[in-house]
């Protein structure tokens, strides 16, 4: 409905000094974030290797679930109720029980999912997320200096820095616990915690909670381009051997006409010799489509580039990485033994048929 899911006191950043304290906890949510991630497929992993029959797997998990709830009953369930209590009041807990909530959440929540339990990841993210952001907000209220925020407005940031750390989705955490908690005058810390915990989760592992599953079974989880399909080709694949050349002699207005009639955008320049020196391409022609009087006296020696040139052994995603760079449609192939050997060259329209040609054949062996 239209009230918010926890009935939290409105708090807000109390000095800016604070923010140095939200960056320290943003690093912390990241390394939670990790060793749910890592703690959770590694459960998994030894329930997998356990040769018995399913119904014992989840009797085992069952079993060490409710050995620990009969201590600690916190940690069962989405804990919403508990998440609150610590919104508002992470004292009454204390560091040693928080620390220990943290903890135990994790490797509840990845027993019940290696044990072939039904449960989702983002209410144990919120629970961890609270008690992480209320421990260390009760180990800074001593700081002298500046002003600091009650425990409470930490363990609301630290909800949405560990949600970020686990989904690499900074930006869903922030608005999530925002419009959950209804406080919108934190969102700055938020903000600051949630990109820190991302960046440091992302440097110690590049799939996030949901996407590590498809990562460990060799699945492509690139949305929209497929870096792998481009590291595996060649530009001995794509190169067009017959290009058009022009010389270092030729005019300006001979270069419009072959463009114009050839439909080419760009071309490899030799020099009498025959050496590779260039390329000119619709970039440095356009700059000059302007002056007419400069167009009168300008040969190919005036506009020509010498840019990044490939051989026939570099991958693809190489070259679309340059072209997408430089904004270039044509990149030049020469010798792998002779820079100034010209042997063809690489567009961008061969190098995404390529792809798409790939793509397509790889899919049709997935539903095969």
């Amino acid at each position: 409905g239209n009230s918010p899911a926890f009935v939290v006191s409105h708090y807000e950043l109390a000095s800016y000094g604070e923010l140095g304290l939200y960056c320290v906890l943003g690093l912390f949510a990241g390394l939670i974030a990790v060793l749910f991630v890592k703690i959770l497929y590694k459960t998994e992993d030894i329930f997998d290797a356990i040769n018995i029959h399913w119904l014992l797997k989840a009797a085992i998990g069952g079993l060490l679930l409710g050995l620990v709830g009969m201590y600690h009953s916190e940690v069962h369930g989405v804990g919403y109720g508990v998440i609150e209590e610590i919104l508002n009041n992470p004292g009454q807990y204390g560091v040693i029980i928080l620390s220990l909530l943290c903890v135990l959440k994790i490797i509840m929540t990845s027993v019940t999912i290696g044990a072939g339990g039904s449960g989702g990841v983002f209410a144990p993210s919120l629970f961890m997320g609270a008690a992480l952001g209320g421990l260390f907000g009760i180990c800074v209220q001593g700081i002298p200096y500046f002003g600091i925020a009650s425990p409470g407005a930490y363990a609301l940031v630290g909800m949405s820095a560990v949600v970020a750390g686990t989904t690499h989705a900074p930006i869903q955490a922030i608005l999530i616990l925002v419009e959950m908690t209804g406080n919108y005058e934190i969102i700055l810390p938020i903000m600051i915690s949630c990109v820190i915990s991302n960046v440091v989760s992302k440097k110690i592992e590049s799939g996030s909670i949901y996407t590590m599953k498809l990562i460990r079974r060799g699945e492509s989880i690139e949305i929209g381009k497929d870096k792998t399909i481009l590291k595996k080709l060649r530009v001995a694949d794509v190169i067009v051997s017959n290009c058009m050349t022009i010389q270092m002699e030729t005019s300006f207005h001979e270069i419009i006409r072959l463009m114009r009639t050839t439909n080419v955008d760009a071309f490899p320049v030799l020099n009498k010799k025959g050496e590779f020196v260039g390329m000119i391409g619709l970039p440095q022609i356009s700059k000059i489509l302007q002056n007419e009087k400069v167009q009168e006296h300008l040969l190919a020696r005036d506009l020509v580039t010498s840019g990044q040139s490939f051989t026939l052994n570099k991958d693809l995603l190489e070259v679309y990485n340059e072209m997408s760079v430089g904004e270039q449609d044509c990149l030049p192939v020469v010798a792998e033994d002779d820079n100034k050997k010209l042997i063809g060259i690489v567009t961008r329209f061969h190098v995404m048929y390529r792809y798409n040609k790939e793509l397509v054949l790889l899919q049709g062996d997935k539903t095969e």
